[in-house]
């Protein structure tokens, strides 16, 4: 997971950039796009292997991404930079909020092997210091009925028919977390080795071994090690740390899953591989800590959808009505504030997930909707005509809603919406807002204030089945005309175009039409204006 959060600032890092959002009304966002030269346009850049936040303001932090070595991420106001870190062969970080740092490192000591091992971590400078061994006490297999195993079967240290005849090199050690042995296209590891963080610890997996540990938070000390079932392929091994035990989350394929929760003397105490009738299906990672007895974890058979795990019996229960899996995921050090990303497994990049905000009043949560960032990259624009004109006359405006705002909230919480619009026409001195529509007028949202950037914000008036703002120091300049002897292929300059931003409140739960009308202030009826209009959600608190 890859979300940081206090409370109110948050920092996302995704395998396309970092972004960080500060708190407060106005909150203010920056994004740093990692570089794509060499890619297809269809071609993602390397996965995320691990991010850890270094500084109590989210500021700074380690970046590890696929097949490369640690970078440092330093923020400011235009997104931050990466510059390079020291490091040895590392191939994974992780940290709880405010707490040590732990690396997978990898030892080519001579005479015995590359071998994995997970050290203890810290930046110095732009160094990252390796220190002592984490020790790993030795192991007990979990007891219990497996939905993915046979009794018995599928321990890495014994042989199976279904496994290849290739000798192991070295041979089998169960205290070991990977070995690299050569492979008919070179070296490779065997098994695989993930590390994960919550505020309750440090995870570490290994399908080599099968093993699964978790780490105090604060002191690095081993307060859980067992061994699972695992297979070196096409397996995945999951494990989130909780204050009394961890939820270990088996994946056979990517397909059939396996929740596991076990206690701090290794006993199993809650198994699930069904939702209802349906089997568990698709898990990609450890789950979310909701609080010390709760976690919440994805389900990908029929309606994408959240559940909810009740620890030790992992009774399970959907987590709202929305659909799709949870893709990434946050919480603050004191658990009183969680993001989550929520999107569907056919459409994984950025733009596609939403983003919710969940603090604590006191014994339940409030959600409010994030505006997610923009990874995509920013496209150069085409090359102007000299020869383009100005527009005269009347304005002629054009109006589209940001598609990254989400256009729902919960009952009691206010909504940010974004409509970017643009003027093709003759100069605009002042503009008029007006927003309408079903959801305003049946009760469902009040329209609250309106703004753009670098003037005062002006509160809505309400009139019959309207609301109405004048917005007297928005300038639009006059847009530009194509001529008529440019070429085919001449691109006229942007057309003038400002963002404003409305605020509502939602009132009461329900879904209908929210519209909004742009317009040159002192015009005519509707002459020269633009609207736009979508579905609005409000979800029950």
């Amino acid at each position: 997971m890859a979300i940081w959060t206090n409370g109110t600032d948050f920092v996302l890092c995704t395998r396309w950039g970092i972004a960080r959002s500060s708190g407060g009304r106005d909150r203010k966002q920056t994004v740093l796009r990692f570089p794509t030269k060499g890619l297809r346009r269809d071609e993602d850049p390397p996965e995320l292997v691990s991010f850890v936040v270094l500084d109590a303001d989210g500021r700074r932090a380690l970046v590890l991404r696929e097949g490369g070595s640690p970078s440092i991420w330093t923020h400011d106001d235009a997104g931050g930079a990466l510059t390079p870190c020291e490091a040895g062969e590392i191939l994974g970080l992780a940290a709880s909020p405010g707490g040590p740092m732990v690396a997978l490192a990898v030892d080519r000591t001579p005479g015995s092997g590359a071998r994995l091992r997970l050290r203890a971590a810290r930046l110095d400078g732009a160094r990252l210091d390796l220190g002592d061994d984490i020790a790993i006490p030795e192991a007990p297999r979990l007891a219990w009925r497996s939905s993915l195993f046979k009794e018995g079967s599928r321990w890495p240290e014994e042989p199976n028919d279904e496994d290849d005849d290739e000798p192991e090199d070295p041979p089998f050690d169960p205290r070991l977390l990977g070995v690299e042995i050569q492979g008919a296209g070179g070296a490779c590891w065997r098994g695989a080795v993930r590390l994960s963080a919550s505020r309750f610890g440090v995870g570490v997996t290994s399908t080599y071994s099968g093993l699964v540990a978790a780490l105090d938070p604060r002191t690095l000390a081993c307060r859980l090690a067992v061994r699972s079932p695992a297979e070196r392929e096409q397996f995945d091994i999951f494990v989130l740390p909780m204050p009394e035990g961890a939820l270990v989350t088996l994946v056979a394929n990517d397909r059939h899953t396996e929740f596991v929760y076990v206690d701090t003397s290794g006993a199993v105490r809650g198994h699930r591989h069904q939702f209802g009738k349906d089997l568990a299906w698709g898990a990609d990672s450890p789950g979310l800590a909701w609080d010390e007895r709760t976690v919440l974890v994805s389900q990908s058979l029929g309606e994408e959808q959240i559940q909810s795990l009740t620890l030790p019996a992992l009774e399970a229960r959907r987590f709202g009505e929305d659909t799709g899996c949870l893709i990434d995921a946050g919480s603050s050090a004191d658990g009183a504030a969680h993001f989550t990303a929520r999107t569907h497994h056919s459409y994984k990049r950025p733009h596609n997930w939403h983003l919710s905000r969940w603090t604590r009043h006191g014994a339940r949560y409030r959600a409010s909707e994030i505006e997610m960032p923009d990874f995509r990259p920013v496209e150069p624009p085409a090359p102007a005509s000299p020869a383009a004109k100005r527009a005269e006359g009347a304005p002629a405006l054009g109006a589209v809603a940001d598609p990254a705002t989400p256009w729902r909230a919960r009952v009691g919480a206010e909504a940010a919406l974004r409509v970017r619009v643009e003027n093709c026409g003759g100069p605009a001195r002042g503009l008029y807002v007006e927003i309408g529509g079903a959801a305003l007028a049946d009760g469902m949202v009040s329209a609250l204030a309106v703004a753009i950037e670098g003037s005062a914000v002006v509160a809505f008036t309400r009139k019959e089945a309207a609301a109405r703002a004048e917005l007297p120091e928005a300038v639009l300049e006059a847009g530009f005309m194509p001529a008529a002897s440019r070429g085919a292929s001449a691109a006229l300059p942007p057309q003038p175009a400002i963002v404003i931003e409305l605020r509502v409140r939602a009132e009461r739960a329900g879904q209908g039409l929210l519209s909004v009308r742009v317009g040159p202030r002192g015009a005519t009826g509707t002459a020269g204006s633009a609207m736009v209009g979508r579905s609005f959600t409000v979800e029950v608190g």
